[in-house]
């Protein structure tokens, strides 16, 4: 076997370990040590969202501001581009990476287009250089810190959410949000949102209520108060695993097109927190 054709069957083989890496995450979680194991002997990691192999770059590392940039990052396929809020990264990576992509591996991968992209906060695609790491003007490091979501964020024990501020957009349920709920609020319309879905669903284990009620602790919320056939209201808008579509999900608001069950929105009444209405997406 000549060195050109060892080469991509290993490139072939890396991509088919990190393809089947995020299956294994999805779906059977006991397994990933066993693959990451092999990974790492062919020394390809995962980490913090970056595609590294042993040639690649300091993701990260930065002197200036002209060191970094904020771009799109890879699927772990390492071939498909992941087109959510762009990430802090240095720019010796970013080129890097649109050379990696280009690697005969990747050549007989199907890339989907996946879910529409949010809409990140202008300061999202601001490169800083701060304390030698590569962030955005919002205050993200790219690696390591607490992260600044520009947001006020909710969490409850079964929920985890950022509440939008009056007048931000709400990507076509209206116009924009009128008011700023508090975080007292959001937790009477959860509390009026589980009650509402669990009394719809009941005993229906085929109902699309039941489905939703068996995912909720693992949607991520977007929380804005609104106005609704002329009574004051909670709009929470659900995302079913917010954190695989963008890790950005906090300071973006994900928009996506088909999906079903995956993208809910529900309006509770408020102050009594009962559930008014509430929709998922079509399938397409």
């Amino acid at each position: 076997m000549r060195v050109g054709q060892r080469a991509r069957r290993r490139a072939g083989v890396l991509a088919g370990w990190i393809t089947t890496l995020s299956v294994l995450l999805a779906c059977n979680p006991g397994e990933v040590p066993k693959v990451a194991s092999s990974l790492a002997a062919e020394g390809v990691q995962w980490r913090e969202g970056f595609w590294l192999t042993p040639d690649a770059p300091d993701p990260t590392a930065c002197a200036v501001d002209a060191d970094c940039v904020c771009a799109d990052l890879v699927l772990p396929n390492g071939c498909c581009w992941h087109y959510g809020s762009p990430f802090p990264q240095s720019q010796a990576y970013a080129a890097w990476l649109r050379g990696e992509v280009k690697r005969p591996a990747c050549q007989e991968i199907q890339c989907s287009p996946g879910p529409l992209p949010g809409h990140p906060l202008p300061c999202a695609f601001e490169a800083r250089c701060v304390a030698g790491q590569c962030a955005n003007a919002c205050g993200a490091a790219a690696v390591g810190g607490p992260k600044e979501i520009g947001r006020q964020e909710a969490r409850g024990d079964a929920y985890w959410g950022v509440i939008l501020a009056a007048g931000e957009p709400l990507g076509g349920e209206a116009d924009a949000a009128r008011w700023t709920p508090s975080a007292q609020e959001v937790a009477v319309a959860e509390a009026g949102l589980v009650a509402g879905l669990a009394a719809e669903a009941g005993a229906d284990a085929e109902s699309a209520a039941h489905e939703v009620v068996e995912r909720l602790p693992r949607y991520r919320r977007y929380y804005a108060g609104v106005e609704r056939e002329g009574v004051r209201a909670v709009w929470i808008y659900l995302v079913y695993e917010a954190e695989r579509i963008s890790p950005e999900w906090q300071r973006e608001l994900i928009l996506g097109r088909g999906g079903g069950a995956a993208f809910v929105r529900a309006w509770v009444a408020m102050p009594e927190g009962s559930l008014m209405h509430w929709e998922m997406n079509s399938l397409r």
